[in-house]
């Protein structure tokens, strides 16, 4: 027993001196300092994930147009959510194209009339407006990056915006009064 009180005694000065050693503090102290580092970047960095198929183009009705890599998805469309206020605020701006099979959500957390427009685009868009309960409210098929700074505006009661590619509304038969799924 006296060798076990001698061995733990011997031990807790061993690591007292490990702990009061200045690298270990810096050591200690770096790591902790990544470590919050990282939980803020991942907290507060743009949210730009995928929502799953939101709608499906049938095949019937794609086109040399409209086809483009959907049978990549079985013709699924998903959708990038700009979540953030910079992610909302750059939208689709800059893109030289975008997949045939993919478009982007605007969600504004509380509905509104939410305009859009078609700063620094370099392709068309189908555009719509969806109600809280996802259902198509308003839409507008071929808006053109000829038509910026004009803001095309939808109802009062929309909280989301959706942008896919012109023509896949009518390659999807997308309409007022339907629910998407995101």
């Amino acid at each position: 027993m006296h060798e076990a009180s001698v061995v733990a005694t011997e031990l807790a000065h061993s690591i007292k001196r490990w702990a009061s050693d200045w690298r270990v503090r810096v050591v200690l102290a770096s790591l902790l300092a990544l470590l919050l580092v990282a939980l803020v970047f991942h907290r507060f960095s743009p949210k730009s994930t995928y929502a799953a198929c939101a709608f499906r183009i049938p095949k019937t009705a794609l086109s040399p147009e409209t086809q483009g890599d959907a049978y990549r998805l079985d013709n699924c469309v998903r959708l990038e959510k700009a979540s953030t206020n910079s992610a909302r605020t750059l939208g689709l701006s800059g893109r030289e194209s975008m997949g045939k099979d993919e478009g982007m959500l605007f969600d504004f957390i509380r509905p509104a009339e939410y305009c859009m427009w078609m700063k620094d685009m370099n392709f068309s868009l189908d555009i719509l407006w969806l109600s809280e309960q996802k259902e198509v409210v308003y839409m507008i098929e071929g808006v053109t990056p000829d038509t910026y700074p004009k803001s095309f505006c939808g109802p009062e009661s929309a909280r989301y915006v959706v942008e896919v590619n012109s023509g896949i509304v009518k390659a999807a038969d997308l309409h007022v009064g339907q629910r998407l799924k995101f």
